[in-house]
Protein backbone atom coordinates (compact mmCIF):
# COMPACT_ATOMS: atom_id res chain seq x y z
CA UNK A 1 0.00 0.00 0.00
CA UNK A 2 1.22 3.50 -0.83
CA UNK A 3 0.22 6.66 1.01
CA UNK A 4 0.91 10.25 -0.06
CA UNK A 5 2.76 12.39 2.49
CA UNK A 6 1.85 16.07 2.29
CA UNK A 7 4.68 18.41 3.20
CA UNK A 8 7.54 16.12 2.11
CA UNK A 9 9.53 18.19 -0.39
CA UNK A 10 13.19 17.19 -0.15
CA UNK A 11 15.72 14.61 1.00
CA UNK A 12 15.84 16.17 4.48
CA UNK A 13 12.08 15.63 4.80
CA UNK A 14 12.49 12.04 3.61
CA UNK A 15 15.21 11.45 6.21
CA UNK A 16 13.17 12.93 9.05
CA UNK A 17 10.13 10.83 8.19
CA UNK A 18 12.21 7.65 7.81
CA UNK A 19 13.93 8.29 11.14
CA UNK A 20 10.61 8.89 12.93
CA UNK A 21 9.12 5.70 11.48
CA UNK A 22 12.19 3.70 12.50
CA UNK A 23 12.08 5.12 16.03
CA UNK A 24 8.51 3.84 16.25
CA UNK A 25 9.44 0.33 15.05
CA UNK A 26 8.48 0.65 11.39
CA UNK A 27 11.85 -0.15 9.79
CA UNK A 28 10.30 -1.83 6.75
CA UNK A 29 8.36 1.21 5.53
CA UNK A 30 9.93 2.66 2.38
CA UNK A 31 9.99 6.45 2.01
CA UNK A 32 10.14 7.74 -1.56
CA UNK A 33 11.24 11.36 -1.78
CA UNK A 34 10.59 11.53 -5.52
CA UNK A 35 6.90 10.59 -5.36
CA UNK A 36 6.36 11.93 -1.81
CA UNK A 37 4.89 8.58 -0.78
CA UNK A 38 5.51 5.91 1.77
CA UNK A 39 5.14 2.26 0.83
CA UNK A 40 3.83 -0.02 3.54
CA UNK A 41 4.69 -3.71 3.10
CA UNK A 42 2.09 -6.47 3.51
CA UNK A 43 3.46 -7.55 6.90
CA UNK A 44 2.60 -4.10 8.31
CA UNK A 45 -0.87 -3.78 6.75
CA UNK A 46 -2.46 -4.09 10.20
CA UNK A 47 -0.42 -1.12 11.44
CA UNK A 48 -1.53 1.41 8.81
CA UNK A 49 -3.47 3.59 11.26
CA UNK A 50 -0.51 3.69 13.65
CA UNK A 51 1.87 4.58 10.82
CA UNK A 52 -0.48 7.39 9.75
CA UNK A 53 -0.61 8.60 13.34
CA UNK A 54 3.20 8.73 13.57
CA UNK A 55 3.45 10.89 10.45
CA UNK A 56 0.43 13.05 11.27
CA UNK A 57 1.93 13.81 14.69
CA UNK A 58 5.03 15.29 13.04
CA UNK A 59 5.05 19.02 12.50
CA UNK A 60 4.53 19.96 8.82
CA UNK A 61 3.56 16.48 7.55
CA UNK A 62 0.30 14.60 7.12
CA UNK A 63 -1.07 11.67 5.16
CA UNK A 64 -3.60 12.00 2.37
CA UNK A 65 -5.22 9.05 0.66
Amino acid sequence: MKLKVNGMHCDACKSLIKMELEENGFDDVKVDGDTHEIQIPENLSGDIEEIKSVINSMESYDISE
